[in-house]
């Protein structure tokens, strides 16, 4: 958003500015919901395997907090 400007010019001030960076984040939110959870959800839902998929809902979340806390304190290391 910083450069937002140098991007799409001035075309975007006012009120569609935030209306389009609404739009995008909702669309990254339904991507990045799809890729997560559809996998799990076919195996809950068509598989009949309950356990799996909340195994799998599990690691993936688990795996996503690792991922944060390793790279926040790898910028909390970083001098200024």
């Amino acid at each position: 958003m910083a450069n937002a400007e140098s991007v799409f010019g001035q075309k975007l001030n006012g009120f569609l500015a935030p209306v389009v960076f609404l739009l995008l984040f909702s669309v990254s939110a339904l991507v990045c919901a799809i890729i997560s959870f559809g996998y799990p959800f076919l195996l809950f839902w068509e598989e009949k395997k309950p356990r799996q998929a909340l195994c799998l809902v599990g690691y993936t979340a688990g795996w996503l907090i690792g991922i944060f806390v390793i790279l926040f304190g790898i910028l909390l290391l970083i001098p200024r």
